[in-house]
């Protein structure tokens, strides 16, 4: 599952839920039938005298003097504050932030991690793994739990779990004419330097 996979998703849950309010208020204004009622002008550009009462942003705001700001100013009296805008980001490849600004010009933020599914590559020792990440060691495998260090061939269940089957993959080594080391086709280092180390020290050039 990729970013816009993820982005998709969410847009749809954020859709459904905002479909399901708006029915609901429906529902509600149907069984409580309202008297007639003439709803105030939307606010635009120019003058507003003290006393008016606007539109604006899915807000009611009342003038407190005379004014040609724009809602939401200290010029406007909140009488009801709507939802203006709703929107969504991602901070990193698993935390989403969801921002809602209301008409009164209020800000609200909630984050939410999602555990999904991230490529890291081949297992190393000294990096820091987070639930949903998934690396090769062997196999593929999921983390469980956040880690560092724990190898996931010899983790007994609780860091990681294999998703790619029970059974290890066949390990193959390859050693080409430049003394390069190869595991599965993937580079893991040359003998080079360990080839030198063990001539020198076998006809004593490493001691003092």
């Amino acid at each position: 599952m990729n970013r816009a996979d993820i982005d998709s998703v969410v847009a749809d849950v954020l859709a459904d839920h905002l479909e399901k309010f708006r029915h609901d208020i429906e529902r509600m204004v149907a069984e409580k039938a309202l008297p007639p009622f003439a709803p105030p002008p939307v606010w635009s550009a120019g003058r507003h005298a003290a006393g008016m009462v606007i539109r604006h942003h899915n807000g009611l705001f009342c003038a407190r003097r005379d004014t040609s700001d724009e809602p939401p100013s200290d010029a406007w009296l909140p009488l009801l504050v709507g939802i203006a805008s709703v929107g969504f980001e991602w901070k990193d490849d698993r935390n989403m932030v969801l921002r809602v600004v209301l008409s009164d010009g209020t800000t609200v933020e909630t984050e939410r991690e999602f555990i999904v599914p991230i490529a890291r590559g081949f297992w190393q020792p000294d990096a820091t793994y987070h639930e949903g990440d998934r690396v090769l060691r062997f196999g593929e495998w999921q983390a469980i739990k956040d880690s560092i260090g724990v190898d996931p061939n010899t983790d007994t269940a609780e860091h990681w779990v294999k998703v790619t089957g029970r059974i290890r993959r066949a390990v193959s080594f390859k050693l080409d004419d430049d003394g390069t080391m190869y595991e599965n086709g993937r580079e893991i280092g040359s003998i080079k330097p360990l080839v030198a180390n063990l001539l020198r020290d076998l006809t004593g050039g490493g001691r003092a």
